[in-house]
């Protein structure tokens, strides 16, 4: 076991990403059974919560599969961190936007945050493959011949 590899902030942004899928989960359950009881209003909310779950699935795929990456290339994990708290901020902004009062501006805001967040990631990225040089050839002992 000593030599397995843990990605501690890939871990926890992981489990933090399906907390937030389990509560938007229960958001758009509660707004559906709101339009199973004939509340027209409901359906706007329902739409609204649906697509922000759609938003979470779709860019946390990626998200997650970059940081897990950039945590085994051993990327700063300070800087890491910093975008997986900023990416989870966002993403759980964006769930209870449809409730704020300003949902527009709530939304606006998330995205954006959503977008620094990966624009940090690909900084990274694109840092570490500039950085990256290949291993030094392997030494070949020689064979001393006596001549």
């Amino acid at each position: 076991m000593a030599d397995s590899i843990v990605l501690p902030v890939a871990l926890l942004t992981t489990l933090a990403c399906l907390l937030l899928n389990l509560w938007s989960d229960t958001r758009i359950g509660r707004a559906r059974q709101l339009v199973g009881r004939g509340r027209a209003e409901a359906a706007a909310t329902l739409a609204a919560r649906q697509n922000a779950a759609a938003s979470l699935h779709g860019n946390a795929l990626f998200f997650l599969l970059l940081l897990a990456l950039l945590e085994l290339a051993e990327a700063s994990a300070w800087l890491l961190g910093a975008a997986s708290i900023a990416f989870l901020a966002s993403r759980a902004l964006l769930i209870a936007a449809p409730d704020l009062a300003p949902g527009r501006r709530a939304r606006w805001l998330a995205v954006t945050v959503t977008l620094f967040a990966q624009a940090v990631l690909i900084v990274v990225a694109i840092a570490l493959m500039a950085g990256a040089r290949p291993s030094p050839p392997a030494q070949v002992d020689r064979i001393d011949t006596g001549a």
